[in-house]
């Protein structure tokens, strides 16, 4: 265990894994269980954010998810180990309670991307609000101090490379502004060979590379939409209805 962290609602435990700290605020039944049908919403601080957590008091006062909430104050884009676990060991220790269909990684910018990279490698959900999918299209489009984090990244992992031989069922809303550099990164997601993707997108009128969720209300209601999608039934051609479209004359053969 880790230290007590405050928060104008009161101390919590902070927890520490392997030199990975974090925050978990489960969502418990009147007898003290986990309620993990209820599902988890993991919490990423982005860029630049230390040792801070992103929202934590904002978040903690709405009771319908269980919250975990994750640092990178190394601004590694949550690829780094830096003499500590790496994320992999540490998302893979925390999660292990639910069930990955109803976990949904939630971050922006930086953390949108860390949010994307584990929660398809995990089979999770994911809300990513503006974030980068492809290094070289990023250092392109951003300002200097986000091109002197990625040029000090030891490893860089373009998502529209890797996502297309990793991703299997997640749900994924992607929520973006006009600003170039976010345009140009939801291209990227948007034209890569992604089969039978769940994903919905959100575009805001706005140029700036901001942050869009105002009500966070609105981030456990994306967590419950999710977690629903992911009940439905993949879809998948109907060869009965293809074979009577063919005899309308309605398919180019």
């Amino acid at each position: 265990m880790g230290s007590r962290y405050f928060t104008q609602w009161g101390a919590i435990e902070e927890c520490e894994f392997n030199g990975r700290r974090y925050v978990f605020w489960p969502l418990l039944s009147d007898d003290g269980e986990v309620l993990a049908d209820k599902g988890l919403i993991i919490v990423m601080a982005t860029h630049n954010n230390g040792d801070r957590y992103f929202a934590i008091d904002a978040l903690r006062k709405h009771k319908s998810a269980s919250l975990l909430f994750v640092t990178d104050p190394d601004n590694s884009y949550y690829l780094g180990a830096n003499g500590r676990c790496s994320y992999e060991e540490l998302f893979d220790h925390c999660i292990s309670l639910f069930d990955p269909k109803n976990v949904t990684f939630f971050g922006s910018s930086m953390a949108g991307y860390g949010a994307l990279l584990h929660g398809v490698r995990l089979n999770c959900n994911v809300i990513a609000s503006n974030p980068q999918i492809n290094f070289e299209v990023t250092k392109e489009y951003c300002w200097p101090a986000l091109r002197n984090t990625i040029s000090r990244l030891k490893e860089c992992i373009n998502l529209d490379d890797w996502m297309p031989d990793n991703y299997r069922d997640s749900a994924i809303h992607l929520i973006h502004g006009r600003n170039v550099l976010d345009v140009e990164n939801i291209k990227c997601l948007i034209k890569a060979d992604i089969r039978n993707r769940w994903m919905s997108i959100s575009s805001v009128d706005d140029d700036r590379h901001g942050f869009y969720i105002n009500d966070f209300e609105s981030v456990f209601q994306l967590h419950e939409c999710l977690c629903a999608f992911r009940r439905i039934s993949r879809f998948s051609p109907n060869e009965r209805a293809l074979a009577k479209i063919a005899r309308d004359g309605a398919l180019n053969t």
